[in-house]
């Protein structure tokens, strides 16, 4: 096998910094170039491989034993003292552990749990939307987005957090899964001015009441989980889980202003259209581009040789614009028939939280599908420059409401 392994060739080798601004602000050019560079490209400036194309990323998400977890989904290794955090009790560890947690947790988001979220959901949008479109202008981001969201999905895992709290802290949780650059300094220098706040919101004595939060701790009390978990899992469930889904009805929403086209296939059926929607908008404008998995072993993968211990870069961002997985990757199309998209990951650290994603986007779509004839963008909507997170910072509308 070593014989074997030397010769093959080595990935190709960048001088670019996946991390630089302009590559933030419009990655897809520089994703195509590392698509085209080969199956598996290595930065020097970070000592880092990366993985661009759709079937690699998948291949390799969906091998934890040759691409742990364990070390961390950031740029910095855990095991190594590289990083300012101790591992998430869910999205950092492999099996066994792994196991029994998400099984855990699986068991508190039973389809009893889902439905109920789903009629709130509902309920609130309902209200919510319809008064927002009803404004002359309106923020996509800010009112539709990041404002639904906060109003119903801490109340559904039982935590009270506001804005200006969740956006000091998810930029710096985002900006440190890459390396420790300006970004990263600036956004942990005003996350450290919040954070005792934010771990206080985790604290039991602090949560509501028949919440999921509550029911974590239930489970770590009966012994199916080890002491602390709950605290961890429910950090990472509402960091992962709200950036994310505000990230995504933020695109959604424009993505449906530039294309008139597409908002008419929608609204002949929204509740047809809202799922095939919400998974063209992630695969489109994935939320989360990128985090990491470390090498176990010296191995060959893609018919090229890749050294144990190193950390690879899944770029699922650019996956989910191969033109090896889909034709025509840059148009937003509804109809596709293709829901191979990356966004949540593959294999067993599937985001366990995609459902709640969904039902959040869905309401919202549902509403405005029924009551609005057309979304117009009536001003500039630039990109918040995060490290890992693609989201709008604004998205100033218009709603000609039926």
């Amino acid at each position: 096998m070593a014989m074997v392994l030397e010769q093959l060739p080595k990935p190709a080798e960048l001088d670019d910094d996946v991390f630089a601004g302009e590559n933030l602000q419009n990655p897809y050019p520089f994703y195509e170039k590392l698509r085209d560079a080969g199956p598996v490209v290595k930065f020097k400036k970070w000592d880092s491989y990366a993985l661009a194309r759709h079937k690699e990323l998948k291949q390799a998400l969906t091998d934890w034993e040759s691409f742990t977890s364990s070390a961390g989904v950031g740029l910095g290794n855990i095991k190594k003292g590289e990083t300012w955090r101790s591992p998430s009790a869910l999205v950092e560890v492999d099996p066994p552990a792994h196991t029994k947690i998400r099984s855990a947790l699986q068991k508190i988001i039973s389809p009893v749990v889902v439905r109920g979220w789903r009629q709130q959901f509902e309920a609130v949008a309902e209200t919510y939307v319809t008064e927002k479109i009803a404004q002359n202008t309106f923020d996509g981001v800010r009112d539709l987005g990041e404002g639904f969201v906060l109003a119903v999905f801490p109340d559904a895992i039982g935590v009270a957090v506001d804005r200006d709290l969740i956006i000091s802290i998810s930029d710096f949780n985002f900006n440190s899964v890459g390396p420790q650059n300006e970004r990263f300094w600036k956004s942990k220098e005003r996350a450290d001015k919040v954070m005792d706040r934010f771990l206080s919101v985790f604290e039991r004595k602090n949560l509501i009441p028949g919440g999921f939060g509550e029911k974590l701790y239930q489970v770590e009390d009966e012994g199916q989980v080890g002491e602390g978990v709950a605290n961890s899992v429910l950090r990472s469930i509402l960091r992962g889980g709200m950036d994310t889904t505000m990230s995504a009805i933020g695109s959604c929403l424009k993505l449906f202003a530039d294309n008139p086209d597409q908002w008419e296939i929608f609204k002949s059926d929204p509740t047809k259209w809202a799922v095939p929607a919400f998974e063209e908008t992630i695969r489109l404008e994935t939320p989360i581009q990128s985090y990491y998995r470390t090498t176990t072993k010296r191995m060959e993968f893609s018919g090229v040789t890749l050294d144990s211990d190193v950390k690879v870069q899944m770029i699922v961002a650019s996956g989910n614009r191969d033109p090896r997985a889909w034709s025509n990757p840059e148009k937003f199309d509804i109809t596709r028939k293709n829901y191979e998209q990356i966004a949540f990951g593959a294999g067993i650290h599937t985001c366990i939280g995609q459902m709640i994603a969904r039902l959040e986007t869905e309401a919202v779509l549902k509403v405005l599908g029924r009551k609005v004839k057309k979304l117009e963008a009536v001003g500039p909507a630039p990109h918040r420059t995060i490290n890992t997170l693609r989201t709008l910072d604004r998205l100033p509308m218009r709603a000609i409401l039926n």
